[in-house]
């Protein structure tokens, strides 16, 4: 890559300050609503014998792809009329199908696979179903935001707001690093039995991506942030630092006797994120930059001072999640549509509403009364940043599913299932496509149209579809 090219890149991608918070959660709440209300009309409306398997995994990946495309590159505060349009419109279209009595046949045995897992197993009741696709739209939606993200942000069509802060401030990109962390978190209690064997894997592959990941950049020059997790570190490694220090808690609360129950996963989130800001206050008292990129540590200072911060993040996604899959669902009774209140108590919304109301209290709290939010940190008001906005996203989500239209395999191998379940393999795919992207062209000469519709919209449509790539390959050779 020529030097001027990557200076002139580099500079395109650093130095921002991001924008507000109501600026975000209307962008992600307005992505959100269209997108899942559009993917639902496509289940519910598109008989699959009408395009086959593969072409209603397309229109479903469409469903999902182009709000986001047509949303976040758009002005603030210009996403109102179309959510509320939509919104809208599929209560319309779900009042209608209710008048026009469709039979729809009740499930007899609902099968489901779980999150982690790819066992199958049979759900005891709809309502538990509802509990599990509303976690799976909320980590496939989350990927898919991030895959659109780390390829549209060297492209001039991406607002320069939505890109990574440079030290303090809120942006898409900065909620996207510390949202990977509280999805994954959100399903780490579902295996225990599998959990050691799962947590070596883990580590070994995201070390292995770590290393090779640098070594692609050392050899080919690739431009590169510094400021963000240091010169040689990554975000692969921190992922897998983080999953090092979650096992150990759980090994050493299972050693003491101490079950992990939503209070006690609570409780550990607030004390490492206690921790982390103390060891900031002491020796980060003035920003990350005052210590000197000395030695391997001081060359990696970003990346190490942020990973408490991240535990943080991912205990309370273990959090969350414990509460959501927690107390067994209450029975609903079955009918071809289901609707908000019928549904709502059955869902993991009313599961949601009190840590919603807690976080969000802290939040507050911490804007009042604490530093700025910092990504580069990790400290805890950014830490409460991700975790409120998530667990709204994810009450979003759960309202949605009550309101919208539901049949008894609208919530089944969708594509926002698929992505969840593989969550690494879609973001390796999305960050080798975004390499290959930038050492292929000069991304900022391209106009917004040319890199809306020739580039990233097929970038997502090939991201969305590695689970089902990588499920033929793996079926193809027999393991």
């Amino acid at each position: 890559m020529d030097d001027t090219v990557r200076q002139a890149k580099e500079a395109f991608v650093t130095g921002h300050g991001g924008t507000t918070l109501g600026d975000l959660l209307l962008t992600l709440i307005s992505v959100i609503t269209v997108s899942i209300s559009l993917h639902r009309g496509v289940l519910v409306l598109v008989p699959p014998r009408w395009t086959g398997p593969f072409g209603l995994y397309l229109a479903e990946t469409l469903a999902l792809i182009v709000p986001i495309a047509v949303v976040l590159p758009g002005e603030p505060w210009s996403s109102a009329d179309v959510v509320a349009g939509v919104v809208f419109g599929a209560m319309c279209l779900g009042v209608l199908k209710e008048l026009l009595r469709t039979d729809v046949t009740a499930p007899k045995a609902e099968i489901r696979a779980d999150v982690c897992a790819g066992e199958e197993k049979p759900a005891p009741n709809d309502s538990e179903h509802s509990v599990v696709w509303c976690v799976d739209a909320f980590r496939g939606i989350t990927v898919l935001l991030t895959c659109y993200a780390i390829l549209a942000v060297d492209f001039e069509l991406f607002p320069r707001r939505h890109a990574k802060t440079e030290e303090t401030g809120l942006s898409l990109m900065d909620l996207g690093s510390g949202s990977a962390l509280f999805s994954a978190g959100l399903v780490a209690g579902k295996c225990p039995a599998r959990a050691g064997a799962h947590t070596y894997t883990t580590v070994l592959t995201l070390g292995a991506l770590g290393a090779t990941r640098l070594l692609a950049v050392e050899s080919t020059g690739y431009t590169t942030h510094t400021s963000e997790y240091g010169r040689h570190w990554n975000f692969f490694w921190t992922l897998a630092a983080v999953v090092i220090a979650y096992r150990c808690t759980v090994k050493v609360a299972a050693g003491v006797g101490i079950t992990l129950t939503p209070m006690a996963l609570a409780a550990a989130t607030v004390c490492v994120g206690a921790v982390h800001q103390g060891v900031l206050a002491v020796y980060f008292a003035h920003g990350v930059d005052t210590w000197p990129r000395d030695g391997v540590l001081g060359a990696n200072k970003e990346g190490l001072a942020s990973i408490l911060g991240y535990l943080t993040l991912f205990c309370g996604g273990a959090a969350v999640g414990a509460v959501i899959f927690g107390t067994p669902p209450v029975p609903p009774t079955h009918r071809g549509w289901h609707y908000w209140p019928s549904s709502f108590a059955s869902t993991s919304a009313l599961r949601l509403l009190l840590p919603t109301a807690l976080i969000w209290s802290a939040f507050v709290v911490s804007v009042v009364l604490g530093p700025l939010p910092s990504r580069k940190l990790a400290n805890v008001p950014y830490c409460l940043a991700v975790l409120a906005t998530n667990t709204l996203l994810l009450l979003l989500i759960s309202v949605l599913d009550g309101l919208l239209p539901c049949t008894p395999t609208s919530r089944r191998h969708d594509v926002l299932r698929r992505v969840s379940r593989q969550q690494l393999t879609v973001f390796i795919t999305a960050n080798i496509l975004t390499g290959c992207t930038n050492l292929s062209v000069n991304t900022l000469a391209i106009s917004a149209s040319v890199a809306d519709f020739v580039i990233l919209r097929p970038y997502m449509i090939l991201c969305a579809a590695t689970p089902v790539l990588a499920d033929a390959v793996i079926k193809a050779t027999g393991r």
